[in-house]
């Protein structure tokens, strides 16, 4: 149905942007940006994800994910059980390498 509406809809995936995807860009202060890019100029989609890594960078919850994900991995190789390293990321999804 979605398609009917937006025929020229695709999907992105932008990995530690919070629920709705859209929060990253609020907290980073790029939310009009990402909408002119979207509607207006209709930016691909390599642009929008370079805003979305810059928007990252700026916005203090993605700092906060990072923190606490290297706590968790911190915490985790020091325990007495942890006799290798991680060969994944944890279940719920990926994290890109910043730029």
């Amino acid at each position: 149905m979605l398609g009917q509406l937006a025929p020229n809809l695709r999907l992105l995936a932008l990995p530690g942007a919070g629920h709705p995807a859209t929060q990253i860009f609020t907290e980073a202060k790029t939310y009009a940006t990402f909408q002119e890019a979207v509607f207006e100029k209709a930016a691909g989609l390599a642009q929008i994800k370079q805003l979305h890594r810059v928007s990252r960078l700026k916005a203090p919850r993605y700092q906060s994910l990072l923190e606490n994900y290297a706590l968790r991995r911190s915490i985790a190789s020091s325990s007495p059980e942890a006799t290798t390293a991680p060969t994944s990321l944890p279940t719920g999804g990926s994290v890109d390498p910043l730029p």
